[in-house]
């Protein structure tokens, strides 16, 4: 039970049950903060390849609370020998404080020499208190709540660093808490990696499955083929009016209350499945097309939201309406799961180009519904559309579970440190 003062927290360890209250310390007095000074800052000049310079971390690198040097900017060594006192080692915190205010991450397994942008701190822990435990004080809810707080008025949230020294946080004083404190959360830190990387190898696979079992621009069979099928031929191609009809029902005396919302206006090219919207204040849906259980939705403007393109199934069990903006479209064949996938490959956006305004940037072109219903797909037979459709629909379901597990794993660790924490 926490004390009158809240300085005990609602999860401890049986070992330090006795020890009583935590501290509050501000951040100052438990670590060294150290950021680029200015005059010591850097410019395109200073930007070099890779291997001739040392990486300096930018936000962009601090995904999840963990380095991500996929996409890392380098600056010559001259510039990075010039500020010892940010060269990054293992055991550093360090914490964002220009633009996204509050990211921050402990570092390990550095892959090369590392120093700072003028957007990040580094925080180097005292002997009072464990490297680990603070870089976990910093990251927890209540901290971060404070950061944002203190984030001065601009059009670019900033924080000072003296206002980041002066952030107060409370720790326990026995070094042996610390480090239970710290071990216990870094190992579900590693499960939580684990399962990540397992995500990763399972998003790279059905990439690679997409990349070789349909056909790559300008050839009409797949690199990889199913056994029963190696002995079909080529694709077939065909105007997506022959195997399709635009839908055109319109929503009549309210039949439909629900609106659904392409993922297209929501900044994403993929396909996803349609988005519920809420219509308790929307006036007037007469007229919106009717897109029944199975139904595709194209985009078929450019809005400042997403490209043309984007294509939505309805997965639901339920109809819906959408605005006439878009193209409704109905496969003749109900089995239609294979064109889920279809249409995010490269041939059919290819298509899509050629038919709508070839030479446009991708962005900015549009298409008419007639348009739409002319471009030409490559298909297959009905029995090998069904079994890549199978396959693809089995990684995609093992990826749903691995991102519900890692989503659970990150809800039990937020938990975890509520209660671990006063």
């Amino acid at each position: 039970m926490n004390s009158d003062n809240n300085l005990v927290p609602t999860y401890r360890f049986p070992e330090f049950k006795d020890d009583g209250n935590w501290e509050i310390s501000t951040i100052k007095s438990l670590a060294e903060i150290k950021g680029r000074i200015g005059y010591r800052g850097y410019t395109t000049s200073d930007i070099v390849e890779k291997g001739k310079g040392a990486i300096t971390l930018s936000p962009s690198n601090i995904i999840d609370g963990r380095l991500n040097f996929d996409k890392a900017t380098y600056i010559s060594w001259d510039k990075y020998d010039e500020s010892p006192e940010i060269m990054l080692e293992e055991g550093h915190t360090v914490l964002v404080k220009t633009a996204s205010v509050g990211k921050t991450a402990y570092i390990s397994n550095l892959p090369e020499k590392t120093t700072l942008n003028p957007q990040i701190v580094v925080l180097k822990a005292y002997d009072k208190i464990d490297k680990k435990l603070l870089s976990y004080c910093i990251a927890h809810d209540f901290t971060q709540q404070i950061i944002l707080n203190k984030v001065g008025a601009g059009a670019i949230p900033n924080l000072s660093q003296e206002s980041i020294g002066n952030i107060e946080i409370t720790y326990p004083t026995n070094p042996a808490e610390q480090q239970k404190i710290a071990a216990c959360l870094s190992s579900l830190d590693d499960v939580i990696a684990g399962h990540e990387e397992k995500l990763t190898l399972l998003e790279e696979h059905k990439k690679a499955l997409m990349q070789n079992l349909f056909p790559q621009e300008g050839e009409t069979q797949p690199k990889y083929r199913f056994p029963e099928f190696e002995n079909d031929g080529d694709w077939v191609e065909k105007k997506l009016g022959d195997i399709a009809n635009r839908v055109t029902l319109k929503n009549k005396n309210s039949q439909i209350t629900q609106i659904f919302t392409n993922s297209a206006e929501h900044g994403i090219v993929n396909q996803r499945d349609f988005f519920d919207k809420d219509i308790a204040n929307q006036s007037n849906i007469e007229g919106y097309y009717i897109v029944e259980p199975g139904d595709f939705v194209y985009n078929p403007r450019v809005s400042s939201f997403a490209p043309v393109g984007p294509i939505a199934k309805n997965n639901k069990n339920y109809a819906g309406a959408v605005s006439p903006l878009y193209t409704v479209f109905r496969f003749i064949n109900p089995i239609n799961d294979f064109y889920v996938y279809y249409f995010k490959t490269k041939h059919w956006f290819n298509a899509i180009r050629k038919i709508a305004n070839t030479g446009a940037r991708f962005d900015r072109m549009s298409i008419t519904a007639s348009q739409f219903m002319e471009i030409k797909v490559l298909i297959t037979s009905i029995k090998e559309q069904q079994k890549i459709a199978s396959v693809l629909s089995s990684v995609d379901e093992l990826i749903v579970v691995q991102r519900e597990k890692i989503d659970a794993l990150k809800e039990h660790k937020k938990g975890l440190m509520q209660g671990l924490f006063p």
